[in-house]
């Protein structure tokens, strides 16, 4: 926070694009800056610090016949997966998000600090700072990504409504709102983001024989380093080197035994090329399978721009990271798992 102010006092110097470029970065490096008052960083330190570790601990408790059991974020969705009972998944959904409501009054002064912190960098408010970061002026950008929007709508809205048919077709019309949504808890996911679990009810009826990923990998008896090692197997293949040693020695795979995590799955650059990580409670299954070559695809473009300046390091914008993750996950497909 210190550095990115500090960057404000050459705002109004004629500088060289590099050098401009760099100092912009720098205050653009905060997603969540901090306010300069002392007291008030370290409240904005602590709500982070308790928001995330709330969430990565929280459990849906529910009773069954006399006795009382507990779903972390892996067990429930584990049922979003697999069930298809849409009353066990509607209390399900219901039951882990309720893990947010807490959460609601930290999370609201957590942004009151943050907007204050992008407002004495010079910015509007944390959403403009996010904004920023894409070589164009915030409101432009907000207007290009409505533009681009606008051209995959009628894709998307087609998609939507054949999804919608088959699971009125599975479940029932009484079961889907009459407003024409498509209830987030029978897609298969916490967060509705990957619809790959539903696929089995909306595949159409010629797409031909398919691949079960899940069993082949249970079938091999794949373990969770294992799975990293298909993963990482992809990417020596395409002539990249192999992962340092303290990638294998620092990364979570699994779900410590003695103490809660956070488990949704991230990638750190942390020290490329020396150091590089991946954080995640890895599953045996296709999904997870195709997450951790999207993770891997960060890490290795840590790797290869590791000889960059410091804040050069990083993507052109986060987008095209997230981009590069779902192009090799994508690429990875599970033929070469016969080889």
């Amino acid at each position: 926070t210190e550095l990115a102010r500090g960057a404000r006092r050459f705002d109004a110097l004629q500088l060289s694009y590099d050098d401009a470029r760099k100092l912009k970065l720098l205050k653009l490096q905060l997603s969540a800056p901090a306010p300069d008052n002392p007291a008030e960083r370290d409240e904005l330190s602590s709500l982070s610090s308790s928001l995330e570790g709330d969430y990565g601990k929280g459990k849906y408790c529910r009773s069954a016949n006399g006795t009382e059991s507990c779903l972390d974020i892996t067990q429930a969705s584990k049922i979003l997966a697999a069930s298809r009972d849409p009353k066990e998944l509607l209390d399900v959904w219901q039951g882990w998000h309720r893990v947010g409501a807490p959460m609601r009054e930290r999370y609201s002064r957590f942004v009151e600090l943050a907007n204050k912190g992008a407002r004495e960098l010079g910015f509007a408010d944390t959403g403009v700072l996010w904004r920023s970061n894409y070589d164009m002026p915030p409101d432009p950008f907000a207007a290009e990504v409505d533009r681009l929007w606008a051209q995959v709508q009628p894709l998307y809205t087609s998609l939507h409504t054949y999804v919608r048919s088959k699971l009125a077709a599975k479940y029932g019309s009484g079961v889907l709102p009459a407003d024409g949504m498509l209830p987030a808890h029978l897609l298969g996911n916490m967060w509705a983001q990957d619809w790959s679990n539903i696929y089995p009810l909306v595949a159409p009826p010629a797409s031909g024989e398919g691949y079960d990923l899940t069993t082949a990998l249970k079938r091999r008896k794949v373990d969770e380093r294992g799975m990293v090692r298909y993963a990482e197997s992809f990417f020596t293949s395409l002539g990249y080197q192999p992962l340092p040693a303290a990638f294998w020695e620092r990364s979570l795979f699994t779900k410590p035994a003695d103490r809660e995590v956070l488990c949704h799955a991230s990638a750190s650059g942390w020290d490329a090329p020396e150091d590089v990580r991946i954080k995640m409670c890895i599953q045996i299954d296709a999904e997870d399978f195709q997450v951790v070559h999207h993770e891997l695809g960060h890490d290795y473009y840590a790797l290869l721009y590791s000889k960059q300046p410091y804040l050069y390091r990083d993507a052109a914008i986060d987008a095209f990271h997230e981009a590069i993750g779902d192009v090799i996950a994508l690429s990875a497909t599970p033929g070469y798992l016969k080889q």
